[in-house]
């Protein structure tokens, strides 16, 4: 498959400790979501130069709004071109461009305040703060924000050429001859923020934007991306080894088969050319994995494992503390009646080694760029969410010491990880690319499949 060679899928041939997803661990206390939002507000505050109290407001936005969204998307419906969050402006909210010359009045995108749980071992959280460079009064101005109303702007702009699904028709129509015509495009992407179509190509010598708009009829970006889009296998909270006893993968977010079995959810390229695998445990314990079922292809990039070993379900870790978080829900890559739906411009996370070099494992984040990305040969089918560096803060210069925040790190071994944002589970990681993929420094975009898709290995998410 012509994309194997663009999407690489590289193995880490390194092992290292990391606390684990399938063990069973009843004095581990997940992190509160006050603790999480805290977390996650560091690294926004760093990636868009605003105090952390409104990074911790924004986020929450983003992820528990979706029933004023929903509502927004009911109402306007195929006059919808776009619908994105602006993190750029200093007035932050949700953008919708619409086709037609009506311009509705602003609106007040809305997300309801909620009680904050009662953590039980409060003594084990104070050391876990410290851990993750939280203080305690952090962690009270976040519960303080989860427990009120939270509002934001909703701004309407009218006169856009296209709705999106038009944008969409094109683009399926129009993929076989532009991953023809131009050998170098390694991934296509709606953009709802300016209507156009992204092209990431590996080179340009000029034409590309003219050969695609002719093709497309309409208008394009073009993103150059040296390295290409490179797999980069599972990493989500417990290493998987191979028959060598080599790293080989990552697992991510528990989930449970229409069988009953309870197992993980990893990319499905990992999977490809059914190897022999093991989960090891934090003790260093060897556990053989059974693959149950894997997908790789228009569909998306997913699979399911499974280990004579107990799971922690509706857990994951973030980080590489011992410090799990809850998985509480999850987001879906669009609409459905059952799921809240991701929307472009969303500031989200995931966890992955800070280098080639340094295989400490981080917590890194970026901005959705869009949620219907495909790559060479259909895979990804127009499934793929895409998600941009930000390249803000000290984490710029991927000085260790930083750890990463502000920036978005993505590095070969990063592969079937989680994404997420609070305890709002989103994807399994896919593939990524860089300025240079010698190096792998700086990731200029990641993909990766939205957790709606793990139907289509018969298995389900685990939440609390």
């Amino acid at each position: 498959m012509k994309l194997i060679t663009k999407f690489v899928f590289a193995t880490m041939l390194t092992a290292f400790p990391i606390a684990s997803v399938f063990a069973s661990d009843n004095e581990i206390e997940a992190l509160t979501d006050a603790e999480a939002l805290a977390v996650d507000a560091k690294f926004y505050s760093e990636s868009y130069g605003v105090s952390e109290e409104e990074a911790m407001r924004r986020l929450l936005i983003m992820t528990d709004s979706w029933e004023s969204i929903d509502q927004i998307k009911n109402e306007y419906g195929s006059r919808i071109s776009g619908l994105y969050f602006d993190n750029s402006s200093s007035d932050f909210g949700l953008k919708v461009n619409l086709v037609g010359d009506d311009t509705p009045v602003d609106k007040i995108l809305l997300r309801k305040g909620k009680p904050e749980k009662v953590k039980k071992n409060k003594d084990k959280v104070k050391g876990s703060l410290k851990k993750l460079g939280l203080s305690e009064g952090t962690v009270e101005k976040a519960k303080d924000k989860i427990s009120k109303n939270t509002e934001a702007k909703v701004k309407f702009k009218g006169k856009a050429k296209f709705n999106k699904s038009t944008r969409l028709d094109k683009l399926e129509k129009a993929k076989q001859r532009l991953f023809s015509k131009l050998p170098s495009l390694e991934l296509i992407a709606d953009d709802e923020r300016t209507g156009t179509a992204i092209l990431y190509v590996k080179q340009d010598d000029g034409t590309t934007k003219e050969i695609a708009e002719k093709i497309l009829d309409i208008p394009v970006q073009v993103e150059i991306i040296p390295s290409g889009i490179v797999s980069t296998h599972t990493r989500g909270g417990s290493k998987i080894v191979n028959s060598s006893g080599n790293l080989h993968c990552m697992t991510g977010f528990v989930a449970k088969h229409t069988s009953g079995q309870e197992g993980v959810l990893t990319a499905g390229h990992c999977l490809t050319g059914n190897p022999s695998l093991s989960y090891t445990d934090k003790d260093g314990s060897l556990y053989p994995l059974t693959i149950v079922s894997s997908v790789f292809d228009g569909r998306g990039d997913i699979g399911f494992v499974t280990a004579n070993h107990a799971t922690s379900a509706g857990q994951f870790y973030a980080n590489n503390t011992s410090v799990p978080r809850t998985l509480s829900g999850t987001m879906s890559r669009v609409n459905t009646r059952v799921a809240k739906s991701t929307v472009s411009g969303s500031y989200i996370c995931h966890l992955g080694q800070i280098s080639k070099t340094d295989q400490t494992l981080i917590q890194s984040c970026g901005e959705v760029s869009s949620v219907n990305g495909q790559g060479s040969d259909g895979v990804g089918g127009n499934t793929y969410v895409v998600v941009k560096n930000t390249k803000r803060g000290g984490g710029t210069t991927y000085d260790p010491a930083t750890d990463g925040v502000g920036t978005m790190r993505c590095v070969s071994g990063d592969s079937g990880g989680p994404w997420f944002a609070n305890t709002i589970g989103y994807g399994i990681q896919s593939g990524c690319a860089w300025e240079d993929a010698n190096t792998q420094k700086q990731a200029k975009i990641v993909v990766y499949t939205s957790l709606d898709y793990a139907n289509l290995v018969g298995a389900t998410v685990v939440t609390k």
